[in-house]
């Protein structure tokens, strides 16, 4: 992304200082070429921005706006007009989810330079200098690694979400429900694309054929349990993972089909082989104390039943401890990477230094005490990359996932190429 930028930067800097014109801004072409594959969104900004123009020429009528006042009054107008796009057009036109704005204050910018140089000027140039940009950003390499690997976990995702038939955006609140959640979150979740992200971090955190990996998954986004599980299939691993019961919001916080439930109907299908090597309740201090007694009661007998160990530490640290006994299973070194999904309290911890962890590879981690530090801290300790799977807004625009598709996403062989030098960053 930040290869983009600087290019798109220099190359309009060079355009302005040549021809005294300005394509819609120093930084509008930068944004423009990662959409440059979806133009409808690259035409809902240019529309914005003539509107913006517009109304700008209506309202110079009555106010007294030039210099500071008119730059001021573009991106005022700007930022009201795509928060309007972006809140209302979905629900008075959901066919229309791709006619969307670039950034906030892109069509204030392109405005501006409507009024100082002429709108066909402005266009000309932003064409143009996309246009250059194009071809120079073509020819970056481009990361073609495990592309056949990419693709079958997105299939492996594609066809289990396809059994699962609709039931893994859960209630907004039910008897395991623990956190708060958005629905927008849960949606963009449900990607088959995600798995495919999945092998290229984890390959990116040296992972190969027949490795092991700890996966440590609370209820609250079970589309990334899928894709994580897709992706360790796709690429032969083995798995040891830890479900946690408890969920946010939109989750699989349904009493009926829990998290664990979604699990044991992976293994009973044949979708995957990796039995979990514990179950924890999650929720408040990793005991699930706020569930409903009734849903306890079945869960236990259902874990008890299959001689899988449920983890009830309240003490974080021993509850750590017990976590990475059963990952490691007494042989350190065994685990070359461990995957987080979700915001569960042990693999979390409780120090709020680890809300400011971005998403994605992570190698380093926020200092912590060590009766704050969860199973995150642990694995960096030891020198274990880890894949870090929470905030889902950040993980979409930092390659270039469609946010909350209300359809399911394609598959195809560039939806796979997550470079963070092309396409996979404007979405």
């Amino acid at each position: 992304m930040y290869e983009i930028f600087l290019i798109a930067l220099v190359v309009s800097l060079l355009f302005i200082a040549f021809t005294r014109i300005y394509p819609g801004g120093i930084i509008v072409p930068g944004y423009l070429i990662l959409f440059v594959d979806q133009p409808l969104r690259l035409l809902g900004t240019l529309l914005a921005s003539v509107v913006i123009w517009l109304l700008y020429r209506l309202a110079s009528r009555w106010l007294i706006l030039f210099g500071q006042r008119r730059f001021v009054f573009f991106i005022l107008l700007s930022a009201l007009i795509s928060y309007a796009v972006s809140a209302l057009l979905p629900q008075w036109y959901p066919e229309a989810t791709e006619i969307r704005i670039i950034g906030w204050i892109i069509p204030g910018l392109i405005a501006n330079n409507f009024e100082k140089q002429g709108v066909w000027k402005t266009i000309a140039s932003m064409v143009g200098i996309v246009a250059v940009l194009f071809v120079v950003v073509s020819l970056l390499p481009r990361n073609n690694r495990l592309v056949p690997e990419k693709m079958e976990a997105a299939r492996i995702m594609d066809h289990t979400l396809d059994v699962m038939e609709n039931r893994l955006i859960g209630p907004e609140w039910s008897g395991i429900t623990t956190t708060l959640g958005d629905l927008e979150s849960k949606r963009t979740s449900l990607n088959p694309n995600l798995a495919a992200l999945m092998v290229h971090l984890l390959d990116k955190a040296g992972v190969r054929k027949g490795d092991t990996i700890a996966l440590g998954s609370s209820g609250s986004f079970p589309g990334l349990l899928i894709a994580s599980l897709s992706a360790a299939r796709s690429m032969n691993l083995c798995v040891r993972p830890v479900i946690s019961i408890g969920s946010s919001t939109y989750g699989a916080n349904d009493p009926d089909f829990t998290i664990w439930d979604l699990y044991l109907e992976l293994l009973n299908k044949h979708i995957i082989d990796y039995k979990p090597v514990a179950i924890s309740w999650g929720g408040e201090d990793d005991t699930g104390s706020e569930f409903n007694p009734e849903i306890r009661t079945r869960i236990k007998a259902s874990v008890d039943s299959l001689g899988i160990p449920l983890i009830e530490e309240k003490n974080l640290v021993k509850n750590r401890a017990m976590r990475d006994s059963l990952y490691f299973q007494g042989r350190p070194g065994s685990i070359q990477a461990f995957i987080n999904t979700g915001g569960g309290y042990a693999n979390l911890g409780t120090s709020t230094s680890i809300l400011d962890l971005r998403p994605g590879l992570v190698k380093r981690v926020p200092r912590a005490g060590p009766e704050q530090q969860g199973m995150i801290h642990s694995m960096i300790s030891q020198g274990i990359p880890v894949i870090h799977l929470l905030n889902l807004k950040g993980l979409a625009r930092k390659y270039g996932l469609p946010w909350n598709p209300l359809s399911r996403p394609e598959i195809s062989k560039h939806s796979v190429q997550f470079t963070g030098k092309w396409k996979n960053l404007g979405s």
